[in-house]
């Protein structure tokens, strides 16, 4: 069975981020965590959601290319 909830140091881990990063985190509540009276756990499953939400998707190689080259083509006017 996979262990689902993770302490600060496992979860700092898994996360690749300095255990008072994520304390800080924690503070601030901009991660989801759990509170089990005095100890602070992590929802592994929230964790991987949360990193979800937070993924940036790269932009299409050919759209940016398309634009510089229109960039570079066009003169600017305001010269």
């Amino acid at each position: 069975m996979e262990k689902r909830l993770l302490n600060i140091g496992e979860a700092s881990e898994y996360l690749g981020i300095p255990v008072n990063t994520l304390r800080c985190w924690c503070s601030r509540k901009a991660i989801p965590y759990i509170k089990l009276g005095r100890m602070v756990r992590f929802d592994i499953t929230q964790l991987e959601v949360w990193i979800k939400e937070r993924m940036i998707e790269p932009r299409d190689f050919e759209v940016l290319l398309e634009a510089d080259l229109r960039r570079r083509l066009v003169p600017n006017k305001e010269t």
